[in-house]
């Protein structure tokens, strides 16, 4: 056989070898890289289901605390309309004295 027939072939078969490896590498590259990122995105997904979590539990605690309050000021709605009712009942009740009394 030709020595430069063997060569050829000898240099082309290497080629193929060093492509086939290049490619068996890089897919392996991209592989460790997709799990690292699959891995980074857990984790930051992990941190955002976290906050909300949080944020929820601060808006539910806010919320009940606007109940209360709300609660407190029907409340105290209440109070105020039985305080002017009474007044308005004393104030008639003064009225009606000071016309007996004679000093209006």
């Amino acid at each position: 056989m030709n020595p430069t027939v063997l060569g050829t072939i000898i240099t082309s078969s290497g080629s193929i070898l060093v492509a086939v490896v290049a490619l068996v590498l890089n897919h392996r590259g991209f592989a460790d890289l997709r799990s690292e990122m699959n891995a980074r995105f857990s984790a930051v997904n992990g941190r955002f289901d976290d906050m909300k979590t949080g944020f929820e539990t601060r808006f539910l605690a806010i919320e009940q605390r606007l109940d209360r309050i709300e609660h407190r000021l029907d409340l105290v709605e209440t109070d105020l309309k039985e305080f002017y009712r009474v007044l308005s009942r004393h104030e008639t009740d003064i009225a009606r004295l000071k016309d007996k009394a004679g000093l209006s």
